[in-house]
């Protein structure tokens, strides 16, 4: 088959061995060119792109549209036949192979009745056949709905998919609320990809026949967290006027700063029996890389600890307290209820209660203050090589991930060259401005009126300095 394209002042006309259908009229990209330009295209509808009352399109800004135009029409070279789907993407028939007959579970986009059935049937796809946990699977099907929104320009029919349909709407979304400069919103723009990919994965249509190019990533911003002083701050402020309830919450950010879950949603699947109590080891499921189990070792005195806000002194004297039937053998379970915490509900209440000793404050933040204190922790020991340390105590997937802390913890060490996390534990050296009196603060001998000489001698007396 052969494509011809002509070309003159105010139109483009491309021709195919296929008839065509009714033609698009357009906005030039660029917004120099007041002249309309008329592409005429090959959809299986002639109304795919017309979006508004006019019946006409709207393009963005940038002044790449017309080498968009230009990659259009040099592949539009062969046709797909209607009944294999794929709308008019370049695909040869040697190929292109029936998705369905390879993968039983793959959806029949052209057997759905609308988009919900779409979207139902996507997302039973996902959970039967890919690793992504639930809450990535309900955000991609948010955003399916989303680009399906007949509402907005560019709207993307998924029952009839179409490759130009799907270049339009990310270009559109990207010309609108994308910042070349800042790379705001670039994730936003990253996961619409992601979403479609994994559309295109349930139809069992391979994605790099809808390949799109994302810009450069935005540089990363440096992490915030609180100093070591603010953090204890957090472990000792009274919250709620129930002892236990405030005891809870404030072992549950004890908790964060030690062990730097990925919360909230790592705090909620841990469970008493991941803890090894002569070992002073926790073990405990990551539900954010496919549920790989996570084992490290913590200090002895927030495992053991009768005195501090330890794991057994939560376990043994204040979560019996308010288990109930419901509570299974979670770690963290509602001191109201008695039930387990939802992730949604549990980081609401951490960065509630956060917020109010550091506005800045989200659940998160755990995670970087216990990365960065541990840099720190083995630098004092004088690890030969604290950063692979650290990244087997956090489980990062990559060493370029826990290097991201190390210039904030050279920074911090600066000002607070010492054990971060004998500080967390109420270090009897330091006290914060929450803290409660030590128990064992050994008593003072004071001299009541003039003792007499021949019971105590001069060196016995003290003044009560």
């Amino acid at each position: 088959m052969n494509t011809s394209a002509v070309w003159s002042s105010d139109s483009i006309s491309i021709r195919a061995p296929i008839e065509n259908k009714e033609a698009s009229t357009i906005k030039p990209f660029s917004g120099l060119d007041p002249i309309q330009t008329t592409i005429t295209f090959f959809n299986n509808k002639s109304d795919s792109y017309l979006t508004n009352s006019n019946k006409m399109l709207v393009g963005g800004n940038r002044k790449e549209w017309n080498e968009i135009v230009e990659n259009i029409s040099q592949n539009h070279a062969e046709q797909l036949e209607p009944h294999k789907g794929v709308g008019d993407m370049v695909i040869s028939k040697s190929e292109y192979k029936n998705p369905y007959g390879q993968n039983p579970n793959c959806v029949d986009y052209k057997k759905c009745t609308g988009i919900n059935d779409l979207c139902y049937k996507i997302e039973e796809y996902a959970g039967k056949s890919t690793k992504l946990r639930k809450s990535t699977r309900l955000r991609d099907i948010r955003y399916i709905r989303g680009m399906a929104d007949k509402n907005q320009l560019f709207p993307i029919d998924f029952l009839n998919p179409n490759y130009t349909q799907y270049i339009y709407h990310m270009d559109w979304y990207r010309g609108t609320y994308y910042d070349e400069q800042t790379g705001k919103n670039y994730y936003g723009l990253k996961q619409k990809k992601e979403a479609f990919e994994l559309y295109l994965k349930a139809c069992g249509i391979p994605k790099h026949y809808f390949y799109y190019e994302l810009p450069p990533c935005p540089e990363l911003k440096p992490v915030d967290f609180p100093n070591p002083d603010r953090a204890f701050d957090i472990t000792r402020f009274n919250y709620y006027k129930d002892k236990e309830e405030n005891w809870f919450y404030q072992f549950a950010h004890t908790y964060n700063f030690m062990v730097g879950p990925r919360a909230p949603d790592e705090m909620c699947v841990v469970e008493c029996n991941m803890i090894d109590w002569d070992d002073c080891r926790i073990t405990f499921p990551q539900p954010k890389r496919n549920w790989k189990l996570r084992s490290i070792c913590l200090e002895d005195v927030f495992v053991n600890g009768k005195t501090r806000k330890s794991l057994k002194n939560y376990i043994d004297y204040h979560r019996n307290k308010f288990t109930t039937q419901f509570s299974k053998d979670y770690l963290f379970i509602s001191p109201k209820t008695g039930r387990p915490f939802s992730p949604a509900f549990l980081g609401k209440k951490l960065s509630e209660q956060g917020k109010k000793v550091y506005p800045k404050f989200y659940p998160y933040m755990g995670r970087h203050f216990c990365a960065t204190g541990r840099l720190i922790q083995r630098w004092l020991w004088k690890h030969p090589d604290p950063i692979e340390s650290v990244k087997n105590f956090m489980d990062h997937s990559k060493r370029k991930n826990t290097e991201r802390y190390t210039a904030r913890a050279e920074e911090y060490s600066q000002r607070h060259n010492y054990d971060w996390f004998k500080r967390i534990l109420k270090d009897k050296n330091r006290r914060g401005k929450y803290a409660e009196k030590s128990k064992q603060i050994p008593k003072t001998l004071v001299s009541h009126g003039n003792p007499s000489r021949e019971k105590y001698s001069p060196d016995q007396i003290r003044t009560g300095d």
